[in-house]
C-alpha cells in the first residue's frame, strides 16, 4: 500500500452510498446542533408569560432539518431579575458543540450581541421621544 509523506496510508476511494451515508449523518449532526438552541430558546419564562404559560413556538420559519431534531434535552434556559436587569443564559446541551465552538468565537458573538441590543434599544428611545 502506497503511504503519504507522513507515513498515512493513501485512503482507498469512497462509494456513492459511503458518502450520502456519511453526508446525512454530518447534516443531523448540524441539525442537532442548531435545534440545541431552539429548544434552549423555548423553555426561557419570558417567553411563555406571554403564551399564558405555554412553551413557546419559535419553530415557525425554521428549516425542516433543524426542526425534526429539537428535544428539551438538547437545550437549556436560565433567567434571573435583579433589580432593573435581567440576564438570560441560553447553553446547548449538544456533547459535541463544545468542540465546535471555540471561546473565541462565543466571545466574539456576544459582544456583537451587545452592539445589536444596544443600537435596538437606542432605536427605540429615539422613537419614543418623538412620540412624547
Amino acid at each position: 500500500m502506497r503511504k503519504l509523506p507522513k507515513g498515512k496510508p493513501v485512503a482507498r476511494p469512497i462509494t456513492v452510498g459511503e458518502k450520502e451515508a456519511y453526508k446525512r449523518k454530518i447534516i443531523r449532526r448540524a441539525g442537532r446542533a442548531k435545534a440545541g438552541y431552539l429548544a434552549a430558546a423555548q423553555k426561557i419564562k419570558a417567553l411563555r408569560s406571554s403564551k399564558g404559560g405555554k412553551k413557546a413556538s419559535l419553530l415557525s420559519g425554521v428549516a425542516k432539518w433543524i426542526k425534526d431534531n429539537v428535544r428539551d434535552k438538547f437545550g437549556e434556559s436560565e433567567t434571573r431579575r435583579d433589580g432593573m436587569g435581567t440576564m438570560v443564559a441560553v447553553t446547548n446541551a449538544i456533547d459535541y458543540i463544545q468542540h465546535l465552538h471555540k471561546s473565541s468565537m462565543v466571545e466574539r458573538a456576544i459582544e456583537q450581541g451587545r452592539k445589536n441590543g444596544t443600537k435596538r434599544m437606542r432605536h427605540i428611545i429615539d422613537k419614543t421621544k418623538r412620540t412624547i
